[in-house]
């Protein structure tokens, strides 16, 4: 076992084993013996060191795929497996795919202030695109804080102005049968 400068050690993680079965809970299996030794070294082949080298790669802005192909891996599922083993792991890949939709919104600023007004046609539209495209990913990763919908200012405040409606109407009935 060893470590590197930052005493991260470069241990295999260890895993449980598990059958992934599909919707009819039949085993799947891979189409060929090559798959299925490939699978096998991928799963071994994950080090702590490379779990924390995708994470900040995701961090960075770049996708989970683009993160495993970078350590090696032709699929995420090594990743994602061990990242569902642990609460701790978990929450660091929800803070590295915060960390990435910041990332999306400070291209999208970096991007925008690439024009100017003299800025040709085609390169306008190749940045609005680009933008929008960031915009779209922000907005679905993280709905609550970059989505388009407007949350209402405050139930309660809303559930006072109906009671003293009702409470007005109430009044007004009453003086009305007097």
């Amino acid at each position: 076992m060893s470590s590197d400068k930052f005493g991260k050690s470069d241990e295999p993680i260890k895993q449980t084993t598990w059958t992934v079965t599909d919707q009819f809970d039949q085993v799947i299996i891979p189409a060929t013996d090559t798959d299925a030794k490939l699978h096998k070294t991928q799963q071994n082949k994950l080090t702590v060191a490379g779990v924390e080298r995708i994470l900040e790669t995701v961090a960075a802005g770049r996708s989970l795929v683009k993160a495993c192909a970078l350590e090696g891996l032709t699929s995420t599922w090594p990743f994602l497996k061990i990242i569902n083993q642990s609460d701790e792991w978990s929450a660091l890949y929800a803070s590295a795919k915060e960390a990435r939709a910041e990332h999306f919104v400070d291209e999208i600023l970096t991007l925008a202030d690439s024009l100017d007004e003299f800025s040709p046609v085609e390169k306008i539209a190749g940045v609005k695109l680009q933008v929008n495209t960031r915009q779209w990913l922000a907005a679905k990763l993280f709905p609550d804080s970059y989505g388009d919908k407007v949350k209402p200012v405050s139930d309660t405040k809303n559930a006072r102005i109906d009671r003293l409606v009702s409470d007005a109407g109430a009044l007004v009935k009453k003086i009305r049968q007097t």
